[in-house]
């Protein structure tokens, strides 16, 4: 087990670790949120990673791509470790495989991310931590991203929003909410 990190460039060392075998891990970001977030390192870039996420039951639900720069702490493996991939034998579901997703810049992962999955959650912590962004990016450059929104009722919103991509500290993509808001989509409140 590796001990709990200051250091970002530590816990980046550690979690590229992790990716390599696809290890289950424990993430925190204390200055981000107060939660810890369960899942399995499935891809590491320069200065993001990505995890096949576990929710509170222990079931597969997406991926999520954090910063480096944002993670207070890490445990790999958890202390749960083994009751967790029980709970995960004990749901039978299978975990997503990762597509190929570019983990190379925030704009890499957008564009490609854009491939596999219909919608994608912007989530602005630091400055708007209230908030997150659902829809499907329309154009992306190395300053800002242009995404076509769908309100949580699942009405597509009239004008894309811009989000700069400085701003931008987690990218979710898969999970069940993602899935359902695409699957009920429409134009009009009912």
């Amino acid at each position: 087990m590796l001990p709990e990190n200051v250091n970002w460039l530590d816990n980046a060392a550690a979690i590229r670790h992790a990716a390599a075998s696809k290890g289950l891990l424990s993430i925190r970001r204390d200055d981000i949120e107060d939660a810890t977030v369960y899942g399995f390192c499935v891809g590491a870039g320069p200065h993001w990673f990505v995890l096949g996420i576990l929710n509170d039951e222990y079931r597969p639900n997406g991926f999520q791509c954090m910063r480096f720069q944002d993670v207070s702490s890490i445990e790999y493996p958890p202390k749960r470790a083994k009751f967790i991939k029980r709970a995960i034998a004990y749901w039978n579901d299978a975990t997503s495989d990762f597509p190929n997703i570019n983990l190379q810049s925030t704009r890499s992962i957008l564009e490609t991310v854009e491939q596999y999955f219909e919608l994608v959650t912007l989530h602005p912590e630091i400055s708007d931590p209230d908030v997150c962004f659902v829809g499907v990016p329309e154009s992306v450059n190395d300053i800002d991203v242009s995404l076509k929104t769908i309100s949580p009722n699942a009405v597509w919103d009239d004008e894309p929003m811009e989000l700069l991509l400085d701003d931008i500290t987690r990218i979710d993509f898969g999970a069940r909410y993602e899935e359902v808001l695409s699957a009920l989509s429409c134009d009009t409140e009912d």
